[in-house]
Formats: C-alpha cells, sequence, structure tokens
C-alpha cells in the first residue's frame, strides 16, 4: 500500500516520468536482491537481479500516466491543450489538474462553456476545452507554465475497505509490482531477472521498445492496468473483464496475439500458487509494452497479466484489493518458478 500511494500521488505524465523514475531507481539500489541499477537514454529504469543462468527474464511496467500538454495560452490565461495519451473527452470537463515543473503549485480546472451559453447537446471535443488556473498569461509565464507545460489530473490516492481510489493506477499498478517483486524475492531465480519501469508506453509503447532493444530478453512478463466494464449499462458479452477476479491475463489485442504455450506456462505457476486469475476478453483494441517487446530479435514470448480498473484514464479510478494484491502474489511467484529447462523443452531453445 505504501509503494502505491507514492506511486501515484506523484506527477508524470507520458513523458515527463523523473519523479516516478528518481523513486523506482532509488528503491532499486536499497534492494537486497538487485544488484544493479541502470538508467537509459529515453528514461527507462533497470533493477536487474542475477539468476542462475544468464538467460533474462524481463518484467516490464510503465510509468506514465495520461495528462495533458498546453498548445495554447490567451492573454486572459485560458490553456488550450493537447492529449498525452488516450481518454475520454467526456469526462474531462469540471476535473482538476496540477501542473508539473512549475515555481509554485499551481492548479487549475478544465472548462467547457456551459449549456445555457449554447451548445448543450454538442459532443465534446478536446478543442471545445481548455484549462482554466484564474491567472493571465503574463502571470503563468511568472510561474513558469509556457507552451510545452504539462498537468495531470489532480487527484490523490483514497480507499474503502475493499478497494482503492485514485489516478494512474494504469500503470502505476505495475511499478508497484516491481517493487515488491525486489524487495521480496528471496531466492536466486533460474533466470536473470531484468525489471524494467518503462516510458511513453501511453504514446505508443516508445519505452517498451527501447527496452526490448537495450536488453534483448529471451522471455518477458507485462504488469499492467486493464478497463473493467463489470459496471450498469453493459452487455456480459461485452465485459472485458470483471472486477475482484484477479489479474486479467491478455490473448489478443491490437499490439499482439499472445503465445498460448507460453500463457499456458504462466497460467500452471498461478494455478500451483493458487492465485486466482481471469482471462480479458479478447477484442482488436487496446495494447501493451509487450506489442513492441515480442518483435525483438527473432520473437520473445510475452504474457501481460493486468489489474481489472474501473473508469480507467480518469481522475478516478477504482482498483480491487484483492486483485491488486494478486498481482503481486503472482509477481514473486512466476520469479521463483520461472525454469529455464522447462521452456527449453516447449521452445527448444
Amino acid at each position: 500500500m505504501k509503494d502505491l500511494k507514492k506511486l501515484v500521488n506523484l506527477t508524470g505524465p507520458a513523458g515527463f516520468e523523473n519523479e516516478i523514475a528518481d523513486l523506482m531507481f532509488e528503491r532499486f539500489k536499497k534492494s537486497k536482491a538487485v544488484k544493479e541499477v541502470k538508467k537509459d537514454r529515453i528514461g527507462n529504469v533497470y533493477g536487474i537481479i542475477p539468476g542462475k543462468t544468464q538467460n533474462k527474464l524481463m518484467i516490464a511496467a510503465h510509468m506514465d500516466e495520461v495528462g495533458f500538454i498546453v498548445s495554447y495560452i490567451s492573454d486572459k490565461g485560458f490553456m488550450r491543450f493537447a492529449p498525452l495519451g488516450g481518454y475520454d473527452k467526456k469526462i474531462l470537463p469540471n476535473s482538476k489538474v496540477v501542473f508539473k515543473d512549475t515555481k509554485k503549485t499551481v492548479k487549475g480546472v478544465i472548462g467547457l462553456n456551459p449549456p445555457h451559453a449554447g451548445g448543450g447537446d454538442k459532443v465534446v471535443d478536446i478543442k471545445d476545452l481548455f484549462i482554466d488556473t484564474g491567472y493571465d498569461k503574463k502571470e503563468l509565464e511568472k510561474l513558469g507554465i509556457k507552451l510545452g507545460s504539462v498537468a495531470v489530473f489532480d487527484t490523490t490516492l483514497d480507499e474503502n475497505d475493499n478497494v482503492f481510489i485514485g489516478k494512474g493506477f494504469d500503470d502505476r499498478v505495475g511499478c508497484s509490482v516491481l517493487l515488491h517483486i525486489a524487495d521480496n524475492l528471496k531466492v536466486k531465480p533460474d533466470f536473470t531477472i531484468v525489471l524494467a519501469a518503462t516510458v511513453q508506453e501511453e504514446l505508443g509503447l516508445r519505452g517498451g521498445e527501447v527496452a526490448a532493444k537495450t536488453i534483448r530478453p529471451d522471455y518477458a512478463l507485462i504488469f499492467e492496468g486493464t478497463y473493467s466494464m463489470d459496471t450498469p449499462g453493459n452487455r456480459p458479452d461485452d465485459c472485458t473483464s470483471y472486477f475482484g477476479q484477479g489479474p486479467a491475463f491478455t490473448l489478443f489485442d491490437r499490439t499482439m496475439a499472445a503465445d498460448r504455450k507460453y500463457v499456458d506456462y504462466v497460467e500452471k505457476i498461478a494455478k500451483k500458487e493458487k492465485i486466482k486469475y481471469q482471462y480479458k476478453q479478447p477484442r482488436n483494441a487496446g495494447g501493451t509494452d509487450a506489442g513492441k517487446i515480442h518483435l525483438m530479435d527473432n520473437g520473445v514470448p510475452c504474457c501481460v497479466m493486468a489489474a481489472p480498473c474501473r473508469y480507467i484514464h480518469s481522475a478516478y479510478t477504482l482498483m480491487h484489493k484483492d486483485d491488486y494484491n494478486a498481482m503481486k502474489k503472482l509477481g514473486v511467484a512466476l520469479c521463483k518458478n520461472f525454469k529455464y529447462n522447462d521452456l527449453k523443452k516447449i521452445y527448444g531453445f
């Protein structure tokens, strides 16, 4: 819970992940299991856990969250913005945001002209929205806000008995799993494990591609947050994953058709450790860093496991604590149980 709270409350939109990268770097350095910590030029952070063999298992999670980048500032200080990542524009009006890297904390509200001013039935378009801080252009400039400045939803982690409520679970939950592995893996694994905290996933899986080229893994696991649609108004046959039913395993999305032999191998370990899991409904949509990683060299078997989240990519996302705990348990279990000879029998190398 402590790691998740720190990670979620930090500000790190896609392309501006330095706060999260600094935390990951320092936490990896404090781990007894991690023997080497590195950072590449794009900003990915790696914690390397030596194994019994030189064969590499990369475990990836992305550090970035969706956000907003300023594209225009009027003299009165109203700011147009472009999206950093994807979100449903309908949920943006009246959301509170906070800017990154300013001379003092600057918060604002995403504005939209009220219905009684005309256009009440109009579909919300990004060009209709603006950020309002109450400052004019000259005041914003003194605070360090200009073209290219970035903001994220202004939300801190909250909770009920069985759920967390906050922003950025996609994919700070995965980053939290990496830290849990670093702290709780007490045996020497078969594989040399590379914990890879990646950047710019929300902008096109960019950090994942660089990580794959840098590490050149033999196998990969990706921990993610995904959308759950088990809410009123959605048909059961259109539900991608179910809240509280464990990590959702990806079989197919827009960027990867999962290697079923490999997914089966991961499933066997989950069953052995009595960890609840589910399948994410296959659909030609979405994608993760696996979309780039699995194409490296002559192919890298990948398995994506994701915590189902309601209202993902919004200011207030819900994640079930059982799913979060299962993700952490699964991360350590896979590191312990991944065996080079088992996979050699499957793949012949």
